[in-house]
């Protein structure tokens, strides 16, 4: 059940990542290893559309990587497997430093991931995430429990 991730792939994580996999665990790479050739197959490819260097189209590497999550900032990220392409639009928020914006969206998109929610609950948790963490000068992004619950105040009807 554990999940392995390699945020920023680079060749030398491949012996770490076939261990991964032969061990029985999810395993997620960044997105710049779909450019790589000797990645064979991960669960999950996960990254900003910036991370790659040419045109990219994300259903011609999905029988290399059963899931891939891309990330467009301001238009919000994009989840492609076989059932198709889900998508979440950015949250508003107010910015003010976006250091550790796409760490919060993979955190919040991998915890439900964890927990068996389904990718448009997934995504809808990282957006929430970054949203907060862009709204605060901080590198490290604020408990998720307090994100969760101006989530639940949001979600409240007015009086």
């Amino acid at each position: 059940g554990d999940i392995v991730v390699f945020v920023a792939w680079d060749p030398q994580y491949k012996g770490a990542l076939d261990l991964a996999r032969e061990s029985g665990c999810f395993t997620v790479v960044g997105l710049s290893a779909v450019e790589d050739p000797q990645v064979e197959h991960a669960d999950m490819a996960f990254g900003s559309r910036s991370d790659l260097t040419r045109d990219f189209e994300p259903t011609h590497h999905l029988d290399r990587f059963g899931q891939i999550v891309v990330t467009r900032g301001s238009s919000g990220a994009d989840h492609h497997g076989p059932d198709g392409i889900v998508h979440q639009a950015a949250r508003p928020a107010r910015i003010v430093d976006t250091t550790g914006a796409g760490d919060a969206f993979l955190s919040g998109y991998l915890s439900m991931l964890a927990q068996g929610e389904p990718p448009q609950r997934a995504l809808h948790a990282g957006a929430r995430w970054a949203a907060a963490m862009v709204s605060i000068e901080a590198s490290i992004p604020p408990p998720w429990p307090r994100v969760a619950a101006r989530e639940e105040l949001d979600a409240r009807p007015a009086r």
